[in-house]
């Protein structure tokens, strides 16, 4: 009699939730001693459906069939591990009717991204044996973690499928309400679109899912509440200056600073396009500093400059600490990934990186409840399982300086549903990622931390409306300072993008002629919102305005750079007059935004001057002085001379004496 071996077939379908959805990634576990992959007892085809309603809940349904490829073993059991928060109303069914299912909630081991697992175990009531013979049973449940609104966006992901030697066929499709609009991105491009009975259709095949996870956004824009805490401390006995990191402007996103306790003496920008608050701190004193802010996320990138000089690409692609491009290992390393052909575009040699980075790093969820110390570039590509979002974009950005792509590090807060899948990794509210630069791109964010932790999402093609940039650290590996904690909470209130600018003058009331006298502008953000790039424009009828004092270079037009919020700029220079002794009233005109300021001022001989008798007098003063030096050396000289006359020998005069005759 012929023996027919009873068959477990595992697939392992990750529902990675993104910020609350699925992946399915059909794989076939060990049977028994042996591999379904690896023997090919069986192969497999799946027909799957994820249709979501105008809530978010979805139905899955997943139309299965299993092709014996041996006489030897039939197919008895089969178990589906979902990382999905709940799900509802499982049921499966085969042509002789419903199927016996079991739900397990799983614990996942120490360190593993995957908690809240969920096991379905279906056992058929058929037994089919032999070769060629098919099997075909349906499994259908709920949950509404695959699509979830976050704030204005409705957001749909589902990870790419893994690829395995049993695997025939896998097709997807997607429906979605008509009243999530249509999608402002979705990668991969459907295979084909369509609307049926009020719904939105995308079909996927298998060779798209192979390479790419599904990831849609359904709304342009997000808008950020954001509560921020910092800590200042100053241990010395000497006051300092301390600098935070204020949300900033960028290409992706739009910021209104409201609130800031207390007031910083001034908040400027650095190199990197960071909004920097300034703080005195006296000898030993520390203070908390709690600051509000609304950040505006775009899809679209609002920045078309897309050049950057020659010193700007060298420093971002130095090498500093945690970031070591140019160690041997890391280049030998670079080597390998790009074995088969260095790409001309910055962006393929950062897709290479990228991918390197994600598949190599294991993100150790266990180093989350320890005191989180940064490893870098060099620890993270030896200890590849002891890495967190640090660890992911210290290795990306060493990387990509090596290949000499301008690349920094962002750091900010990073909405998500389910901290598991997608963890902050500093302090649990703070998440960190890479951004790279491209010539005809821009600056490009990307994240492989998270696109490990859903198991494939795409994280390099398209980015989210999660990201909100705190500080963006490219001169420096380690500045500027960030905060400790950040809350937030979604807005429908977009905020009034309108700038206010306020210009003081300060000139003395009176100049004199001939004598420079300084001027000073005082340019002040009055708004929560930055001020733009501008010119300004200097007017006067006869005074001359000197920008530099030491080529007496005269300045009309000025180009000022972008003042943060609340944020003060000041300009020096000079005020000279080329008349001595003429009287006149000039007036000092500003222009800058479409606003005019101006201010008077009152020029005099120079002899009018209050401190012309103090110049009089020291001029005298010095003209006696000079004389007496002179009078002084003259008679000094002059003794000297007759110092030596006196010391001269005298003639060696004898007395004759006369004789008388």
């Amino acid at each position: 009699m012929r023996k027919v071996f009873l068959c477990l077939l595992f697939l392992a379908l990750f529902v990675l939730v993104y910020p609350r959805l699925a992946l399915a990634a059909p794989y076939p576990d060990k049977v028994g001693t042996d591999s379904i992959g690896e023997s090919r007892e069986f192969s497999s085809s799946y027909n799957v459906s994820y249709d979501i309603d105008s809530s978010g809940e979805a139905s899955v349904t997943e139309n299965i069939t299993l092709i014996n490829q041996t006489d030897r073993y039939y197919a008895s059991q089969f178990s589906l591990t979902i990382g999905a928060s709940e799900i509802s109303e499982v049921s499966a069914t085969d042509s002789s009717g419903s199927l016996e299912t079991k739900v397990e909630k799983q614990t996942a081991p120490v360190g593993s991204i995957l908690q809240n697992k969920q096991r379905i175990t279906v056992k058929f009531a058929q037994q089919i044996a032999g070769k060629g013979k098919e099997y075909k049973w349906t499994l259908k449940f709920r949950s509404r973690d695959f699509a979830q609104k976050s704030g204005k966006v409705w957001q749909v992901s589902i990870p790419r499928v893994v690829e395995t030697p049993d695997l025939v066929d896998y097709k997807l499709m997607l429906s979605l309400p008509v009243s999530f609009g249509d999608p402002a991105t979705i990668i991969p491009q459907p295979a084909a679109e369509s609307e049926v009975g009020g719904k939105l259709q995308f079909q996927f095949t298998k060779d798209q899912l192979l390479k790419s996870g599904i990831l849609a956004n359904f709304g342009t824009n997000q808008i950020f509440q954001l509560r921020l805490k910092y800590k200042l401390d100053n241990p010395s006995v000497l006051p300092i200056i301390a600098k935070i990191a204020l949300p900033p402007d960028s290409a992706y996103q739009k910021v209104s600073i409201g609130d800031i306790t207390p007031k910083p003496e001034n908040i400027i920008s650095d190199s990197d396009g960071n909004y920097v608050a300034l703080f005195k701190l006296n000898k030993l004193e520390s203070f908390n500093v709690e600051v509000t802010a609304t950040v505006k996320l775009s899809l679209a990138s609002l920045d078309n400059y897309k050049t950057l000089t020659g010193s700007q690409s060298q420093n971002l692609t130095s090498s500093q600490r945690y970031w070591e491009s140019d160690n041997p290992i890391l280049k030998g390393k670079l080597a390998d990934i790009v074995k088969d052909g260095v790409p001309e575009s910055n962006q393929e040699k950062a897709r290479l990186i990228n991918k390197y980075v994600v598949n190599t790093l294991i993100f150790n969820a266990g180093r989350l409840n320890d005191p989180q110390e940064r490893l870098g570039s060099l620890t993270a590509l030896s200890s590849p399982e002891s890495s967190l979002a640090y660890e992911f974009t210290d290795l990306f950005v060493a990387l990509a300086r090596s290949a000499k792509i301008p690349t920094r590090e962002l750091i900010g807060y990073a909405y998500t549903a389910n901290n598991q899948l997608r963890p902050q990794s500093i302090n649990r509210s703070i998440h960190v990622w890479p951004e790279y630069f491209d010539p005809k791109l821009g600056w490009v964010m990307i994240d492989p931390t998270w696109e490990n932790t859903t198991g494939g999402v795409d994280y390099f093609s398209k980015f989210d409306l999660n990201h909100v940039v705190i500080a963006i650290r490219g001169a420096s590996s380690l500045e500027p300072a960030i905060p400790t904690e950040i809350s937030s909470d979604f807005s429908d209130n977009d905020f009034q993008d309108s700038p206010n600018i306020f210009a003081k003058i300060s000139i003395p009331d009176e100049i004199y002629g001939q004598i420079p006298s300084q001027a000073v502008i005082t340019l002040t953000n009055k708004s929560a919102v930055v001020f733009p790039a501008s010119l300004l424009r200097l007017k006067a009828s006869k005074i001359k305005l000197v920008l530099n004092k030491f080529t007496a270079q005269t300045v009309n037009e000025l180009s000022v750079p972008a003042i943060p919020p609340w944020g003060h700029l000041e300009i020096k220079f000079d005020l000279r007059s080329d008349s001595l002794l003429e009287t006149y009233q000039d007036k000092i005109s500003l222009e800058i935004a479409d606003r005019s300021f101006e201010k008077q001022i009152r020029v005099r001989p120079f002899f009018n001057a209050r401190f012309f008798p103090i110049i009089v007098l020291g001029l005298m003063i010095t003209m006696v002085g000079i004389y007496l030096a002179v009078v002084v050396l003259y008679l000094s000289n002059n003794r000297q001379q007759l110092k030596a006359a006196l010391k001269l020998p005298r003639p060696n005069l004898k007395k004759k004496k006369l004789k008388s005759s």
